[in-house]
């Protein structure tokens, strides 16, 4: 049940690809190990993205976990799954451990500061209420890790935005690493939209893509061999 929990807390919190989860998938096997197929959906665009985790591989919920994501690459984005993050997580767990009496005015005397580029932290940066919120329940429960501190009731995208940016002020981590993403075309995508997959319609693309691979020299039939194994 955690493990279900926190792969779709991961997927639509911790990486902040503009990408709202609205299926999620749990299998698990008779031995215990298990595997989730998630699917996020962008309104604006109406384009799909996967998800792809598998148990034996995850070796952090938090850093690295997925097998596989599909879709177009957004380049640099909050994601707090990037090796490169760790810093950046363990100054947000500093700032969300701290007495929320101390910390809640600093906050919000940098929502009035302006500085340059990037870093300039606005007002409707920083949700104050919700933050504090947080920091209230984080310090009320004791988190003790950054998973924990994902699976804290409220706390959503916005407000992990705003820990973040606070995050980045005080102890100048930076808050954009790379996009996960690889795209590719699943049988249920269109251009990246979903829809409705018929088997004759499979069958008719598996064609195409076989097609360049034939005739081809002694390169060509490996890859050819590697395909077939995939169509399988």
């Amino acid at each position: 049940m955690r493990s279900s929990k926190l792969s779709a807390k991961v997927d639509n919190t911790a990486v902040q690809d503009g990408f709202q989860l609205y299926q999620h998938h749990f299998i698990v096997s008779d031995e215990g190990q298990w595997t989730v197929i998630q699917q996020g959906m962008r309104d604006s665009s109406a384009t799909a993205r996967r998800y792809h985790w598998n148990s034996p591989s995850v070796q952090s919920f938090t850093e690295t976990p997925h097998t596989s994501i599909y879709g177009a690459n957004q380049g640099s984005i909050l994601n707090l799954t990037d090796k490169l993050a760790q810093p950046l997580k363990t100054a947000m767990m500093e700032v969300a451990t701290e007495n929320p009496d101390r910390m809640l005015p600093e906050i919000a005397k940098m929502r009035h500061l302006v500085m340059p580029g990037h870093h300039d932290v606005r007002a409707k940066d920083v949700d104050l209420k919700r933050l504090g919120a947080v920091l209230w329940l984080a310090q009320e429960k004791q988190v003790q890790n950054f998973e924990e501190l994902l699976l804290l009731e409220g706390l959503g995208p916005r407000t992990l935005q705003s820990l973040a940016l606070v995050s980045e002020v005080i102890y100048g981590q930076p808050t954009q690493f790379k996009d996960p993403a690889r795209f590719r075309l699943p049988m249920a995508v269109r251009m990246a939209i979903p829809s409705r997959c018929l088997p004759k319609c499979m069958t008719k693309q598996s064609t195409l893509y076989n097609r360049p691979f034939k005739g081809r020299n002694w390169a060509g039939r490996i890859k050819c061999r590697r395909y077939s194994r995939c169509r399988k």
